[in-house]
Parts: C-alpha cells; structure tokens; sequence
C-alpha cells in the first residue's frame, strides 16, 4: 500500500514540475504574454518592463508604455542616452504586430529597436517598445535579430 503511495506522489511531482518547466518559458509584460528566447533569463521585471540576457552581452528590453510616451519621445531618450538612431527603417509584420525596425549604436553596443504596433487594439494606443543591444565587436549581430523576430511572433494578448 505504502508503495501505491509512493509511486502515486511521485507522479504528481514530476508532473508539477513539468508544468512549472513550461510556465518558467512565459512572461508577462502589461496586456501581454510572451515565450522567453531559448537561453534567456529575466534579469529585470515590472508590471511595464522586463529585461532579458542571453550574457552580459546580448540584451533584450522591452516596455509598454501606454500612452505616455510616443514612439518618437522614446527615440528621443534614447539619443539622450547616447545612441545614434539609423534613419533607414524598415517595416514588417510580426504576430500581432506592425513593426518598424531602426538600427542603432552607442560606442560598441550595436542592436536594434523595434516599435510594435499592436494591429489588435481599437483606439491605436497600444504599443511595445522593444530593443535588441550587443556589447563588443560582435559582427554577427545581425544574426541575432531573428530571436527578437521569433519572441515578437509570440507575443499575445493577455485574456481580460
């Protein structure tokens, strides 16, 4: 009997554990939920922003802002912060998301911003601010812009 016991709990832990597995791969971030890149962790979460590392040299950010900031105030912070924003944007569509992407640098950190346009919103006010940066000499950078690609496509509303 003990054994049947035995047996019965541990196939409620590795269930438990399954299910925590692949919960651990979503996050959320304000109306939305996401899959959390392969070999990513959060290192930095709120209710608006979340921050992901591969290392301590590939980084993604991302914010919802609502309506208190613009995209172009947005730009804006970022060239105070020292980035130089690449005029030549190019446009595409990711999930639920019209995206425009702009290259951008700051001494050697190299990456992308995205501003996603949710598509699904009524009023048009929605929007995720997202930016891709690599530390160093990292010529492949734009390799790497196909994990931001694919965590764009994930991206979902969050039921209400």
């Amino acid at each position: 009997m003990k054994l049947k016991y035995l047996f019965l709990s541990l196939v409620i832990l590795i269930l438990t554990c399954s299910i925590a597995a692949i919960a651990a791969n979503e996050a959320v971030i304000d109306d939305y939920k996401f899959t959390v890149p392969d070999n990513y962790t959060i290192v930095n979460s709120t209710e608006h922003f979340v921050s992901l590392e591969l290392d301590k040299d590939h980084t993604i950010k991302m914010s919802c802002l609502d309506e208190a900031k613009s995209p172009e105030q947005f730009k804006a912070d970022l060239e105070s912060d020292g980035y130089k924003i690449d005029g030549d944007e190019s446009n595409f569509t990711a999930g639920i998301f019209d995206v425009r992407q702009n290259e951008i640098s700051k001494d050697k950190i190299k990456g992308y911003l995205y501003i996603c346009e949710d598509t699904t919103d009524e009023d048009g006010d929605d929007e995720v601010f997202v930016t891709f940066t690599c530390k160093g000499d990292h010529e492949d950078f734009k390799a790497d812009n196909q994990t931001v690609a694919d965590l764009l496509d994930s991206i979902q509303k969050v039921d209400d």
